[in-house]
């Protein structure tokens, strides 16, 4: 009786130290940190054998580790399977707990979501027997991990997708999508989205089990970790042919979809986004019908307020829709659409977004000259030469920059953006940019004034291009629309060539006309003409011009506000000073030079009368004559000294 009391208290305190043991090797295995020294102290196989322990909470705990640890380490779960953990593991499931299947089913999960490799082995094993029998379970969550892990298979490659289709494990997943568990419906359409993906006959296999209207009852549902889920199914089935996309919008889900694409969660926007790629890309009915409904605007709108790879299935979408019809694409255009895409050229640095904005880009401007301008004044052609030339860009990117300006350039007509490309372009995009101006120079006169007066001509003539290639012959068209002179003008070598001509050049001066024979200025006969501007400079040094007038033998400045009485006296030639009234003009005849020598004269300052000035043509003006202010001294044409009179202005000799 003592030794069955000893070894009860044994096994219950072994009991404990193996629950406490899985439950401390548990909490360890959540963190990742601890995966590698769990590894390295050997601990699976210490696991091993507590997988099929007779306590359900310990079998259970040790699957959990196991399941966390693979989860981790790729390494960790090709060992699981080389150690032959699996089978024990799944022996006996159906007469196992709900918890202990949720735990097996959790460990498949962790190890098949590696690599195609490892859910081969799975399935080799027997697994997919294990998760169907899994999902006709009553319990929901047992269900839910049934589905988590038939999807973490079928995800890798066609064969295993056939594999679980084959375990007819469809009907089982149509019938958990109608069921109220919202988590279980969100697996359902995980694994109906990993068996859809690989080929259009499974994907017309679930449409065949009413798989889409099944998704759309859950794609209308409010929680969005559902919605995203059977977006991503429903796209999975539209892709691959025009009539299972035309179930899809069959089934009345535009405009909801459009709306989603506004969504506060950014996976679930980004869901609603591909399943409107995967619609449009089909036909221009489709197209349209997703235009019809606002579509456009609601892509834009997205590509605005996202970022990076969210806004990826957005810049595609809007490419598929430009591309079916011009009219489509002018919508985008008229959407504001090109700019968005030129912001996301800008905004975005990965390979694969770059690529697919190119390519978009060049899907919308390849029309007509109108698509092409408003990529041209979207500024996109600096930038996708840029990727093209840049050394860090991927071949797909060069590849799809070239594709894009080539098509866009071959329907440019907007000259001032195609002239920017003649000194950024390489010749392999340049030959598209002189093509476009052999199209254009030869019928439009004010395009040819543009192309020289801005540059364009001698960037032309500054390219060297080898004869028989087609730069070559785009090169030889401009030049023909332009006089040799011009062409010659803005050549290169051309300053050279003047400078060869002078070298040669000798001059050839008519003797009659040489500077030696030619006459002096003393020398000039009678009657010649001088310029009537000119100026005779003064003859004597005690002549001062204006605003000097002499006075009491000082030269005086006038000042403004000056009064009083001024006589005007000749000064003689003795230096003695004679009236105005004796004044006598010489004027010159018709035949001299135009202009009029007056005598010096000198101001008197009188008390008698205000500061005046006198006009020598008037003899009652000769006496003392009022004036209010300096300046009718110096704005009339008087006695100044060097005054130019015209002989227009001289009137014939006075009789005294």
């Amino acid at each position: 009786m003592v030794s069955l009391l000893v070894n009860d208290k044994l096994n219950a305190v072994y009991e404990q130290a193996r629950r406490d043991y899985v439950n401390r090797i548990a909490d360890m295995s959540s963190r990742p940190i601890n995966v590698p020294y769990l590894y390295s102290g050997r601990v699976l196989e210490n696991l091993r054998p507590l997988v099929t322990d007779m306590v359900p909470s310990i079998r259970y705990t040790a699957a959990i580790a196991l399941g966390r640890m693979a989860a981790q380490n790729e390494k960790i779960a090709k060992e699981l399977l080389s150690e032959n953990i699996i089978l024990p593991l799944l022996s006996n499931l159906n007469c196992k707990s709900k918890e202990y299947k949720r735990a097996a089913l959790f460990v498949l999960r962790s190890i098949s979501h590696h690599s195609s490799e490892l859910a081969e082995q799975l399935v080799q094993r027997g697994v997919i027997e294990s998760v169907i029998l899994c999902l006709e379970d009553f319990d929901p969550k047992v269900r839910e991990a049934s589905c988590w892990a038939a999807e973490y298979i079928a995800k890798h490659s066609l064969p295993l997708a056939k594999a679980v289709f084959d375990a007819a494990a469809v009907p089982m997943l149509m019938v958990c999508l109608r069921e109220p568990e919202l988590s279980l419906k969100a697996a359902a359409a995980a694994a109906v989205c990993a068996i859809c993906r690989h080929s259009m006959d499974l994907a017309q296999a679930c449409v065949d089990a009413a798989a889409v209207p099944c998704l759309a009852m859950c794609a209308k549902n409010p929680d969005f970790r559902l919605k995203r889920q059977a977006f991503m199914a429903l796209s999975e089935i539209a892709k691959h042919s025009p009539d299972l996309a035309e179930l899809i919008v069959e089934a009345e889900l535009f405009p909801e979809v459009l709306t989603q694409t506004a969504h506060t969660d950014d996976l679930t926007r980004k869901h609603a986004a591909i399943l409107v790629r995967e619609v449009v890309k089909h036909s221009t009915e489709l197209a349209e019908f997703v235009t019809n409904s606002g579509g456009v605007a609601a892509l834009v709108n997205m590509l605005e307020k996202t970022k990076e790879s969210t806004r990826l299935p957005a810049i595609m979408a809007l490419g598929y829709i430009g591309a079916q019809k011009d009219q489509l694409a002018s919508v985008i255009i008229s959407a504001k659409g090109m700019h968005q895409l030129a912001a996301s050229l800008c905004e975005e640095e990965e390979d694969h977004i770059l690529a697919a904005t190119v390519w978009s880009i060049g899907q919308i401007g390849k029309h007509s000259s109108e698509h092409a301008k408003a990529a041209a004044l979207a500024n996109v052609f600096s930038k996708m030469v840029k990727l093209y030339c840049s050394k860090s860009s991927s071949e797909d990117l060069k590849q799809k920059s070239k594709h894009s300006l080539k098509m866009i350039l071959q329907k440019c007509t907007h000259l001032s953006a195609l002239e920017k490309l003649l000194e950024e372009a390489p010749l392999a995009i340049l030959k598209y940019v002189l093509g476009q101006f052999s199209k254009v120079l030869p019928h439009d006169s004010r395009a040819r004034r543009l192309f020289v007066t801005t540059g364009g001509l001698r960037k032309v003539q500054q390219l060297v291009a080898e004869p028989g290639t087609p730069l070559y012959d785009y090169k030889t068209i401009i030049n023909l629309c332009f006089p040799e002179e011009i062409v010659n003008y803005y050549s290169p070598a051309y300053s050279e060539s003047l400078l060869k001509r002078l070298e040669v050049f000798e001059p050839n001066i008519p003797p009659e006309v040489l500077l030696a024979d030619r006459p002096s200025s003393q020398e000039r006969p009678q009657g010649f003409s001088r310029c009537p501007y000119y100026q005779e400079p003064l003859e004597d040094e005690n002549q001062l011009p204006l605003p000097y007038l002499i006075g009491d033998g000082v030269a005086e400045p006038m000042r403004e506000g000056m009064t009083g009485s001024l006589q005007m006296e000749e000064v003689n030639a003795d230096g003695q000073c004679t009236d105005l009234d004796d004044l006598k003009m010489r004027r010159m005849s018709k035949e001299s030079i135009g202009f009029q020598k007056i005598s010096p004269m000198r101001v008197v300052k009188s008390e008698e009368a205000p500061f005046v000035g006198a006009n020598p043509r008037d003899k009652a003006a000769n006496a003392k004559i009022s004036s209010q202010s300096a300046p009718a001294v110096l704005g009339i044409p008087l006695v100044e000294i060097g005054r130019r009179t015209p002989a227009s202005d001289v009137g014939p000799p006075s009789e005294d």
